[in-house]
């Protein structure tokens, strides 16, 4: 009884009070208790609970963060939203004051009729006041400084929680309006009052709203850490962007919600890239959430101490990515259900016309039709919206997945024993001559090293190249494994009410069409395999006439090198029309799949069960058949893919339960500062030889030099110096916490040759300018066409010019020790001098400790070197700090390299002889009052960018009147594209089968609609119906294989 006498239903009617309003006049009709209890009062009310207990959370979670924030900035425009937000606020709460007093007064002055007003139209009113004012304290709040100056700011803080009651008052009240206006749910008090009243709370929730879901939203307080220890690392400017390492943060963290939904904050990038052209500089920094490093340290913190399996490791990547997983779930069904709500409302609207052509009287009521078409356009958006958003989260869930695989990889090979090989000592000579007695001891064991070595890196690159890759393109497309199942079940409900048992007739073609169309996938999918092969051969042929083309003119085999060309063209071009074959076959399976079905079902809905296929019935089966065929063919390959996934999954956990590296911690460090051994033995994994080193510390800020003979254990010192080669036996040496290394194998990396020398380093111009001088690049840079810009990749570059590249990165690095092992045997003696005295003795190595590896060290080493320690098959044999027993060890050194190359290798030396003369010419820049020296530090061998030769500037300046050059030649290159397509003969048909096709579409269709007026009874409207259908598809057919002949 209490409830009947809340929602008035002691009255005479069921619904919201007595009066006129006595049964549901609509079939839509709400009933307003109902209504205005869940939608004002419950609802808003419960929301209020949920925002007071995360604010409590959050606020808990600031108070205990150490780190540094920095404050974002109001800009002028969240200001005045904020001004709109409490003044369209207070007008709201007004009009509900407004209203509950009217009603409190109404309710007063009717009490002693017989009508009494039920009362939740004074209650629910009540209860709408606490989360409104509540809402309001928000906004009042926003515009307070914090206490704290280094606390967020609260200007976005409460952008979810506005936009969250906003959205709620907005839809209840449009219902409200709704409610009032279409079902003539008229109010016993005023219905006048009551819809004025719901048309002002309806623009004033539409303004509340439509403010907040275009502001920005709170910046994350992870970007605003600068945990990079960099003056330049984080910057938040006037306007409340923030730069990060020199870029503008990606405007995605701060993105309003429509933006988000939208990407339109996609539009200022993609603007500047249509007027200018973007470069690597000019990209945004990408958000904390994206980044590699962040990701991987959110991995590491799922670790567990045991051993790996493949679900345990499932378990790590799911809570390492929870938030986004659950997103991508809820966005998925959120998408299925608007997706299938469109033919539901489309069968409300083809039921209600065919109702409304019936029934004339109800001609007025037209307001509901166009109810259901705003309601078709609506879902049909918002499907679209909520589907990119499941997209979108696939596609972070991919890069967190490549980002922590990979670098879970990469770290673990790093700690693995047999990353820790001996490294390959050199057996060459000065000049670069192949010592053979030695390489035939060491042949077999270096080759299945590199054997080893090889198959070890083909499989980490293969683990995150192609299994990483594998597993998160199956994570980006995870949602595919629960909507398919549940589109595929509402489709077979939806259907199975509209069409009754003709439906499993065409549901049967169906299935029985999925085998084919998965059999010619494969088939084409192994197509597409051997075409890839042939176009791979094709091109490796081109690469290599390319590049021996000199070769091939002078043994004059053009025409063979030509006959196999073309014979692997015309192998490339019987691939690829069996490809277009089998993608044909393929499309024409997928197209008349539906043709097939549809017509089936209909002949059995019309002619064996006898029933009248209306407007409703056909249309909507029609979509849905359309629906249903996606996630039918989509599930075999979903569980294709599952399989590779499956086994990629247990590649990478295989290799992850491998053995690491044991990390001694029980033998103290020693302080590091300073460099030295102590007595111990040092051995390789892999190796039986062993390194034993006595006690002796290396000299600081002075040169020491390390000799020896081949493969005696220089660059194995240098490894068990810096911690690299395991110690079985003594104590660990000390080294310092920084140091710059010089590999004997140059180590590159990809990119220009200067960010190879700076290194992340800053930039220093009269430091860059001393380093290129220093170690003799000034003269091979000027021989390359773009100068210190020229990539790596350039294969003008020398071996030589590469181990300069990499002397030239440890000499440009402010470090106090610098190691080099053994690249001066690349040099010849005119170099190694040059760099001796200017680098190694020059300014900017001054006060440095060097360490050089030396298999055959020159004289002049010997002027400051105060230590030379000699090797012999890893043991130290000699030891020296007075200059003239270091001298004489050199000369011992070089006496024996002298007997043992001199006879063998005099004719190659007197052949490969150099004049004096031409030395000296070439290298007069070596003293100190040569003319030449001067010359490369003039100002015009320099610009601001880079070293590059005049020649090249010019063509810079030039570039306008290239480019004009180009234009000029497109037209031709237009008439050139459409003759090589067949010319008009091709682009006649392709466009009349194209047309063709889509007149029979629409033929289709408008046939059906005039077969709605006489109930598809007849049979000459169903044959011309089915004609229409197959005659689209040929059309179709015909079109896709003239375009594929053109492109032939």
């Amino acid at each position: 009884m209490s409830n009947q006498s809340f929602c008035g239903w002691n009255q005479q009617g069921e619904g919201g009070g007595g009066g006129p309003q006595l049964d549901p006049i609509h079939s839509l009709s709400i009933n307003s208790c109902y209504r205005e209890t869940i939608l004002d009062g419950l609802l808003p009310i419960l929301t209020f609970i949920i925002s007071c207990v995360l604010l409590s959370i959050r606020q808990e979670t600031f108070a205990t963060n150490d780190f540094l924030r920095l404050p974002t900035a109001k800009t002028v425009s969240i200001f005045r939203r904020s001004i709109v937000l409490l003044i369209v606020t207070l007008l709201e709460i007004s009009s509900w004051a407004f209203v509950f007093a009217w009603r409190l007064e109404s309710a007063i002055l009717e009490r002693s009729k017989e009508t009494k007003p039920p009362l939740y139209q004074i209650v629910d009113p009540s209860l709408a006041f606490i989360p409104r004012i509540y809402v309001l304290a928000l906004v009042i709040k926003s515009f307070t400084t914090p206490a704290n100056p280094m606390d967020p700011s609260k200007f976005t803080r409460y952008s979810h929680h506005f936009l969250l009651f906003y959205a709620l008052f907005f839809v209840s009240a449009l219902i409200r309006v709704f409610d009032y206006f279409f079902t003539d749910n008229n109010w016993f008090i005023s219905s006048g009052i009551e819809k004025s009243f719901s048309l002002i709370d309806l623009c004033l929730c539409f303004t509340l709203w439509f403010v907040v879901i275009t502001s920005p939203t709170e910046l994350d307080q992870g970007e605003l850490v600068d945990f990079e220890d960099d003056d330049d690392g984080v910057l938040v400017l006037h306007d409340g962007r923030v730069v990060r390492n020199g870029r503008i943060l990606s405007l995605e963290s701060s993105a309003s919600p429509l933006s988000s939904l939208t990407f339109s904050w996609m539009n200022s990038l993609l603007k500047s890239a249509f007027k200018t052209k973007l470069t690597a500089a000019s990209l945004w920094a990408l958000p904390t959430r994206q980044r590699a490093r962040e990701n991987y340290r959110l991995f590491t913190e799922t670790r567990l101490h045991q051993h790996l399996s493949n679900a345990s490791l499932m378990y790590r990547i799911y809570n390492a990515n929870k938030k986004i997983i659950w997103c991508q779930f809820v966005t998925a069904i959120g998408a299925v259900l608007f997706h299938y709500a469109n033919p539901f409302f489309l069968r409300k609207l083809l039921t209600w016309i065919q109702e409304h052509h019936q029934d004339e009287e109800n001609s007025s009521k037209q307001e509901i039709g166009y109810m259901y078409c705003v309601a078709l356009f609506g879902c049909n958006v918002i499907s679209t919206l909520v589907a990119s958003q499941t997209l979108l989260w696939g596609r972070r869930w991919h890069v967190t997945i490549v980002h922590m695989l990979n670098s879970e990889i990469y770290a673990h090979a790093l700690r693995l024993k047999s990353a820790h090989q001996p490294p390959k000592g050199r057996t060459t000579s000065e000049e670069g001559v192949i010592d053979e007695e030695e390489e035939q001891e060491q042949e077999e064991d270096e080759e299945e090293e590199e054997e080893d070595h090889e198959e070890s890196v083909h499989r980490r690159a293969s683990l995150m190249s192609q299994d990483t890759e594998r597993l998160a393109e199956l994570a980006s497309y995870l949602h595919i494994f629960y909507t398919c199942p549940l589109e595929i079940a509402a489709g077979v409900i939806f259907l199975y009410q509209i069409l009754g048992n003709s439906f499993l007739a065409g549901l049967i073609v169906m299935v029985v069409a999925l085998p084919s169309t998965h059999y010619i996938s494969r088939r084409l999918m192994l197509a597409q395999s051997h075409l890839t092969d042939a176009k791979s051969w094709r091109l490796r042929l081109l690469r290599e006439l390319c590049d021996g083309i000199k070769t091939i003119k002078f043994l004059a085999s053009e025409r063979r090198w030509e006959q196999a060309i073309t014979n692997a063209r015309d192998d490339e071009l019987v691939k690829l029309i069996k490809l277009y074959t089998q993608n044909t076959i393929l499309g024409l399976i997928w197209f008349a799949t539906p043709v097939f079905v549809t017509t089936i079902s209909f002949a059995w809905y019309t002619m064996v069960e006898k029933k009248t296929l209306d407007a409703s019935t056909a249309f909507v089966s029609i979509v849905l058949f359309g629906m249903l065929r996606d996630p039918l063919n989509v599930m075999p390959q979903a569980f294709m893919a599952y399989s590779d996934a499956k086994l990629s999954l247990g590649h990478i956990t295989t290799f992850l339960n491998t053995e690491e590296k044991e990390h001694d911690t029980d033998i103290p460090l020693p302080p590091q500062d300073r460099l030295a051994f102590a007595e111990a033995t040092f051995a390789w994994p892999s190796c039986e030889h062993l390194l034993v080193v006595p006690a002796f510390e290396f000299p600081l800020n002075r040169l020491s030099v390390i000799s020896g003979p081949p493969a005696s254990g220089k660059t194995s010192m240098i490894a068990a110096l810096m911690g690299d080669m395991p110690c079985v036996q003594g104590q660990l040496p000390t080294c310092m916490p920084r140091v710059a290394y010089v590999a004997q194998t140059a180590w590159i990396e990809h990119g220009t040759l200067r960010e190879n020398i700076l290194f992340s380093e800053p930039w220093d111009d009269t430091r860059y300018r001393a380093v290129l001088h220093q170690c003799d690049l000034l003269r091979d840079l000027s021989l390359l066409d773009n100068g210190d810009l020229t990539l790596t990749t350039d294969k003008a570059m020398s071996s030589t010019m590469r181990h300069k590249i990499s002397l030239a990165r440890a000499v440009y690095a402010k470090v106090d020790t610098v190691i080099i092992d053994d690249i001066f045997a690349t040099f010849q003696k005119v170099t190694s001098t040059f760099i001796y005295e200017n680098c190694i003795r020059g300014d900017l190595m001054r006060h440095r400790t060097i360490i050089v590896a030396s298999t055959w060290p020159d004289m002049f080493w010997a002027r400051d070197a105060q230590l030379f320690v000699h090797l012999d098959h890893g043991h130290v044999d000699a030891m020296e700090t007075d200059p003239e027993k270091i001298v004489k060890l050199i000369k011992q050194r070089r006496s024996q390299r002298q007997v043992k190359h001199e006879p063998k290798f005099a004719a190659a030396a007197s052949a490969t002889a150099v004049p004096a003369d031409i030395i000296d010419a070439l290298y007069e820049n070596t003293g100190a009052s040569s003319t030449h020296n001067t010359t490369l530090f003039e100002e015009d061998c320099f610009d601001e960018a880079s070293i590059i030769p005049d020649s090249i500037r010019q063509e810079q300046e030039d570039s306008s009147t290239a480019a004009d050059a180009v234009y000029k030649s497109r037209d031709y290159a237009y008439a050139t594209y459409y003759a090589a397509c067949g010319g008009w003969r091709y682009w006649t048909a392709a466009i009349l089968f194209t047309l063709f096709a889509r007149l029979a579409n629409i033929s289709e269709s408008y046939w059906l609609k005039e077969g709605m007026v006489d109930g598809f009874l007849s049979i000459q409207y169903r044959y011309c119906y089915y004609r229409l259908q197959h005659l689209k598809q040929l059309c179709s057919h015909l079109s896709g294989l003239v375009s594929r002949n053109g492109c032939l």
